[in-house]
């Protein structure tokens, strides 16, 4: 290809094209846009991740380097060490303390070039760029199709789940439902909080993206998230056993004084049946007196002050999403 051809038009001088963000194509040609180079090693990229233009290997990278516990990489430079200036042009970097330093500073940095700072975009600011350009400019329909959609495809398991609970699925059919709308924030933080990294703000979504803080706080609001993040940490500190987490979402499922109840005796005999076998779990460990039974459940009567921060949410901003329409089932879980 000739060197003119390479070049890449500079926003403000592009043509309206209409682009399929989930896809990563032009509508008009079916076509992968022209994208400049990764960010962070300067070979050919193949679309925006985590907020920046990368290749695939640089995407991997970082995912693997996120879903870690503790990012502790050594450097393994031979050469001059890479220095963390956000100015210093992309280069091939094969020491992983360096190129995971890379990934770090070119996050953000492609969306503010070209658009500036995009956090307080109004719903309706975003919808009029949306509709005349194509490009989703800050992932909030990425974020809200994905996240929709997946909770659609969970429902059944959702529903699964509570009826292998003991006992759970003698209730009477109303109390089965009024239980799964009550703990369906819990159940859920029990499986989201495993994919976040609260040092770098960064959460791995259960559908296969990873978002940072500032990517998604406009959809349902700053403090809101920042709450979930913090709760996700409280989380992580309990390092729970997938035993614990599955009779803790048990537990957490069955609390009597959330929603209107026809047997309420009834379920917190099940309840209790479940904090019993929690301590049974924890006594096989030898750590009946270790006082994390508290802890545990202290986490999560602390979280219902979120939980009803979640309710004001879906009411007042998850109702008002054109996508839920789409999905019934999502509509009546989330009772909006």
């Amino acid at each position: 290809m000739e060197e003119d051809s390479e070049m890449i038009v500079p926003m403000s001088c592009a043509p309206s094209v209409p682009l399929d963000c989930d896809k990563g194509v032009d509508r008009s040609t079916g076509l992968p846009p022209m994208l400049p180079p990764c960010r962070v090693c300067g070979d050919k990229a193949s679309g925006l991740h985590y907020g920046a233009n990368t290749c695939e290997a640089c995407k991997a990278f970082f995912r693997r380097t996120l879903k870690k516990e503790t990012v502790n990489l050594p450097c393994t430079c031979t050469g001059e060490p890479f220095t963390v200036d956000e100015n210093a042009p992309a280069r091939k970097i094969t020491c992983p303390q360096c190129r995971y330093k890379r990934c770090l500073i070119e996050q953000y940095k492609l969306k503010k070039e070209l658009f500036g700072d995009i956090t307080t975009l109004t719903d309706q600011e975003y919808e009029d760029f949306y509709r005349n350009t194509g490009i989703n400019i800050d992932n909030r329909n990425e974020v809200i199709q994905c996240f929709v959609a997946y909770l659609d495809s969970k429902i059944t398991r959702i529903v699964s789940f509570a009826k292998s609970v003991p006992g759970f699925s003698t209730f009477p059919v109303d109390d089965q439902s009024n239980l799964l709308k009550a703990a369906r924030f819990e159940c859920g933080m029990l499986s989201w909080y495993r994919g976040v990294n609260t040092d770098l703000n960064i959460a791995a979504t259960m559908w296969g993206k990873e978002y940072h803080f500032d990517e998604i706080k406009h959809i349902v609001g700053e403090e809101y998230l920042a709450m979930k993040f913090q709760y996700a940490r409280k989380l992580q500190n309990l390092k729970l056993s997938f035993e614990e987490e599955a009779v803790l979402r048990g537990i957490v499922l069955t609390f009597t004084d959330r929603c209107e109840l026809q047997c309420p005796e009834k379920v917190s005999q099940v309840q209790w049946n479940l904090i019993e076998c929690l301590m049974y779990i924890l006594e096989k460990k030898g750590e009946k007196n270790s006082g994390r039974l508290a802890k545990m459940l202290d986490v999560f009567i602390n979280i219902r002050e979120l939980t009803d921060m979640d309710d004001e949410v879906a009411k007042n901003t998850i109702s008002g999403w054109s996508e839920l329409h789409k999905y019934p089932l999502v509509r009546e879980l989330l009772s909006v």
